[in-house]
């Protein structure tokens, strides 16, 4: 194979949230790939045994992007010789979602749909700034499903802020995705885009100077931190994230260009992480006990009020 294809791209054994890192390393010197037209390429899964939904979001991320982008010349790929992954692609949404991107000259991405067997699973949808996409549609079959408003409406916060976030601070329209799966003890959530990225937005508004970009992404969980302070945002989409992670003892990675943030059951890391163009977020959630999303939501409504205290507000 190395005769016939210098250049391999490989995914991990595990391609599960763990093992991003080795498959970014592998894959980071595609962002300067751009319109080259790079001949004998192969991509190569056959070594993936088992994968989650946040590989299975970036497998179709990296086809989307040098497909989209030109980045190789008739590459090969034995993607759909593996039986597991191509299981799990087409069980979770993401082969069909390949297959019109790629066959198909104008797809109709906004089909991608909720879907239930052995629990939640919420089809990737391409969060697509014109709005047409359904990502409001799945708001009464997840509170049917869970049926807890605490828990139900916490998801779906965090699946509103998440989408949000891509949708409105993307300088482009760069194909966001969110998948979704879960049952009644977890939920994992996962979302990726290849816009400007956490590190380059929010850099440019902070007062603060930072020398590295890992600083940097470790501002965007905090409560009042905004790339858009002149629009009308809050800052509150990914610190309000964060803070359903932490009270839960979830987990949450953020990879954005040449950064990272885990937390892990609230332990914050961050660091230098292999580049990639635009921003990764993965985040999942016990939800066996709901208290720590009624607290979450208690102390939100409660830093609402002391923000707007000595703000006369009517209500018509």
């Amino acid at each position: 194979m190395s005769n016939k294809y210098p250049i391999i791209f490989k995914t991990p054994k595990k391609f599960c949230v763990q093992n991003v890192k080795y498959f970014l390393i592998n894959i980071e010197r595609i962002f300067g790939m751009e319109n080259k037209h790079q001949v004998g390429v192969f991509f190569n899964v056959a070594n993936t045994k088992k994968v989650d939904i946040l590989g299975l979001l970036l497998i179709y991320k990296f086809l989307n992007y040098t497909v989209k982008k030109h980045c190789f010349a008739n590459p090969a790929t034995n993607l759909r010789d593996n039986k597991e992954v191509s299981r799990m692609m087409k069980k979770i949404g993401f082969e069909k979602l390949v297959d019109e991107n790629f066959t198909i000259k104008n797809p109709d991405e906004t089909k991608t749909d909720y879907t239930e067997s052995e629990g939640l699973f919420i089809a990737p949808i391409v969060l697509r700034r014109d709005g047409c996409n359904n990502i409001n549609k799945v708001e009464k079959k997840i509170k049917d499903y869970y049926n807890q408003n605490e828990i139900s409406s916490s998801i779906l916060q965090c699946i509103g802020e998440l989408s949000s976030n891509f949708q409105e601070h993307a300088v482009e329209d760069t194909q966001s995705v969110l998948v979704a799966i879960g049952n009644k003890d977890y939920i994992e959530i996962a979302c990726a885009d290849n816009g400007e990225g956490i590190i380059s937005s929010l850099k440019s508004v902070l007062k603060e100077k930072y020398n590295n970009g890992y600083d940097v992404i470790r501002r965007s969980v905090d409560e009042n931190v905004t790339s858009k302070p002149d629009g009308g945002h809050m800052g509150c989409g990914l610190w309000i994230v964060n803070q359903y992670v932490t009270a839960t003892k979830g987990v949450m990675h953020i990879y954005s260009q040449n950064a990272y943030l885990k937390n892990n059951e609230g332990e914050i890391k961050c660091g230098e992480s292999p580049f990639w163009k635009g921003t990764i977020i993965y985040i999942k959630m016990p939800l066996k006990n709901k208290e720590p999303f009624t607290r979450v939501m208690y102390e939100k409504e409660k830093n609402l009020e002391l923000n707007y205290k000595g703000i006369e507000l009517k209500f018509i």
